[in-house]
């Protein structure tokens, strides 16, 4: 899960329309430090004032996700599962890459 998660800051690092949450590291008992945290789902906020359906934005991209009114937040979040094949996570990766690559045109 870690790894997906630095691949997922990196994508979204580029991008002005749509941020990644930002989680903190937290102090874990067991190994004695601060660690990051790696959820199985990856909440991102559609930035852009227009942009007030989130869902809709990465559906019209082919980009499947659950709309954040769902699970009690806002329209402008949507959230990713991270629980998925390898295959699945990776055609997921290159949607969001073309979405975020289109930002420039």
């Amino acid at each position: 899960m870690k790894k997906r998660w630095e691949i997922l800051k990196k994508i979204f690092s580029m991008s002005m329309r749509f941020s990644l949450e930002t989680i903190e590291p937290e102090y874990c008992d067991y190994f004695k430090k601060f660690r990051y945290l790696t959820p199985s789902y990856a909440w991102v906020k559609c930035e852009r004032l227009e942009d007030t359906n989130c869902y809709e934005i990465f559906r019209a991209a082919k980009i499947k996700g659950r709309e954040g009114k769902v699970f009690g937040s806002e329209e402008r979040f949507v959230r990713f599962s991270l629980i998925r094949t390898q295959d699945d996570f990776n055609q997921l990766i290159d949607m969001l890459k073309k979405l975020v690559s289109q930002e420039a045109v």
